[in-house]
């Protein structure tokens, strides 16, 4: 059994294999969330400006959707862009307090065998840009997949043709070409969007992964020089952050907490998860300007003390050096929101539970 040490200091990799519970679609009442600690005092001219959207600071991953697709036998009505997510449940995540929403994309889906944008793959995440406005929150595109890399069904065998984006120079190339598309296609976008090069990437080593973010991000800025875009290192984790290149300003460095799967005996929550937070905080005075969280979670099996005291303490442990975080996530076995469509205890303790961080941290000002 893993203690709660061993959970944030070795790298992610844990395997989603629990069952999964399909969402209701019934709307809860708004609850007040303590007030967000604010970003870290650091030297302006280092940071990104001050956004005129959403803020980035609690968000909410919603997998499953339009990316990393399960079978029925894992998940009911399953399928890329499935009606059990709607314009109803993105009010119901702003209702809650979220300020944004971490989208997964089969990315493997958007490309058309003409080498164009398919239009109809593409109408979910239209879609979602809509709803989110309306709903007044951000949106980070997460892409899961690319064409070649990770082109099917969890579960299902892959292709003849599957390849890696950090192995093989064409499937790099068919990446690339997919987020040309993707960041011309959403140029005109404001900044309530942000992209993320590649969710959960699992690459070999720093190397490959730093090929692939040079020349994904260098396609991008073709068409979206002030587009914020989310890097990460080759395992997503805090150690191998100082792999990513942050000399471009408009980028931010995402890193990954290994989802708690149950408590482990005996665990002691809150020391540990300062140490970490302290460590993903540290690696952002030397490389990209922003540092986000985007996972991290505790399973519905876990115990219920032991959950709702670590959701917290990893908030406040995050939020007390400034960093913004997205938690995993919407309806599997980590969900904010139940069966009735009601909230879990992950709601009540990351957004109705009062903080004990007291006065925010202020970091030495990046260099």
């Amino acid at each position: 059994m893993d203690t709660i040490e061993q959970l944030f200091t070795k790298a992610p990799g844990r395997a989603l294999g629990a069952a999964l519970v399909f969402v209701g679609l019934s709307c809860a009442p708004k609850t007040e969330a303590p007030p967000i600690a604010p970003a870290p005092s650091v030297a302006t001219s280092d940071v990104l400006p001050a956004p005129s959207g959403p803020t980035f600071r609690r968000g909410l991953n919603v997998n499953h959707w339009i990316g990393d697709n399960l079978p029925p036998s894992m998940l009911p009505n399953a399928h890329y862009g499935a009606d059990w997510f709607d314009e109803e449940d993105v009010g119901w995540i702003a209702a809650q307090g979220f300020d944004h929403v971490r989208v997964w994309v089969a990315g493997h889906r958007w490309v058309a065998g003409d080498g164009t944008l398919d239009e109809a793959a593409l109408a979910p995440f239209d879609q979602l840009l809509a709803w989110t406005k309306r709903a007044k929150l951000g949106v980070i595109l997460a892409m899961h997949s690319t064409p070649r890399f990770r082109a099917t069904v969890r579960g299902d065998a892959p292709p003849a043709d599957a390849s890696s984006p950090f192995a093989d120079q064409a499937t790099r190339s068919d990446a690339v070409h997919l987020w040309s598309l993707v960041a011309e296609r959403y140029a005109n976008e404001g900044t309530s969007l942000r992209f993320d090069l590649i969710a959960r990437p699992e690459a070999p080593d720093a190397q490959s992964m730093q090929a692939f973010n040079r020349a994904a991000l260098s396609a991008v800025r073709r068409s979206s020089p002030e587009r914020v875009v989310h890097l990460t290192s080759h395992d997503e984790a805090p150690e191998s952050a100082h792999e990513v290149d942050g000399s471009d300003p408009r980028t931010a460095l995402s890193v990954r907490i290994n989802l708690v799967w149950e408590a482990p005996a005996g665990a002691v929550t809150e020391p540990s998860l300062q140490d970490r937070a302290a460590v993903v905080a540290g690696v952002g005075r030397h490389t990209p300007r922003e540092v986000y969280v985007a996972e991290f979670g505790v399973a519905k099996k876990a115990e219920e003390g032991f959950a709702r005291a670590y959701l917290t303490a990893a908030r406040d442990a995050f939020e007390a050096r400034g960093l913004g975080w997205s938690v995993y996530d919407y309806h599997t076995a980590f969900a904010v929101r139940d069966s009735q469509g009601e909230p879990t205890r992950v709601v009540d303790a990351l957004l109705n539970r009062p903080s004990s961080i007291g006065s925010p941290r202020s970091l030495p000002a990046r260099r």
